[in-house]
């Protein structure tokens, strides 16, 4: 009897095992579809480039290192990205270049010893900028959605109104 009984507990066991296995992997799979989901909703539709820092050091040999940290403002998701490439002129998606608006702030287009972080100051009054201007176009009904703003911001009218923004501070 007592084999027996040992016999069905591994059994039991097996069956059990196998159960939360498939439990685990139907968990996995539901996990999994709300990490796509959580990237999907978080991806910004509408990147916009304040600075880019060619940080590529200069070698002897004419093999530059080459770096660009590319500096963004989302203001659909609010929030600030910095990103390390290995190439120059490779954007996000979707992305308004306005670095030009932003060249007033002196953050260096070229520098060896320094990152986007050392100019936090000058990248949060751009942004701080930036986000007055996009609350005061919903405020004021100009535009209604992303779409509609990226269409503005890459306007000369608008990109000029920015330039006089920003020489007077």
């Amino acid at each position: 009897m007592a084999r027996n009984e040992k016999i069905m507990k591994i059994q039991k066991l097996e069956r059990e095992m196998k159960q939360k296995r498939l439990e685990i992997i139907a968990k996995g799979d539901e996990l999994k579809e709300l990490e796509e989901k959580y990237n999907q909703a978080k991806a910004s539709e509408l990147p916009i480039l304040l600075f880019q820092i060619d940080e590529s050091l200069p070698m002897p040999d004419d093999r530059s290192d080459y770096r660009y940290e590319y500096v963004y403002y989302c203001p659909d998701t609010d929030e600030k990205k910095y990103i390390v490439r290995h190439s120059n002129e490779e954007f996000l998606s979707n992305t308004i270049d306005l670095r030009d608006n932003f060249s007033s702030l002196l953050v260096p287009k070229k520098s060896y010893s320094t990152s986007a972080l050392d100019y936090s100051t000058e990248i949060d009054m751009a942004v701080s900028l930036l986000k007055s201007q996009i609350d005061n176009l919903f405020d004021s009904k100009e535009i209604s959605d992303w779409e509609e703003l990226g269409t503005l911001l890459k306007t000369c009218s608008f990109k000029k109104e920015k330039s006089k923004v920003l020489k007077k501070q």
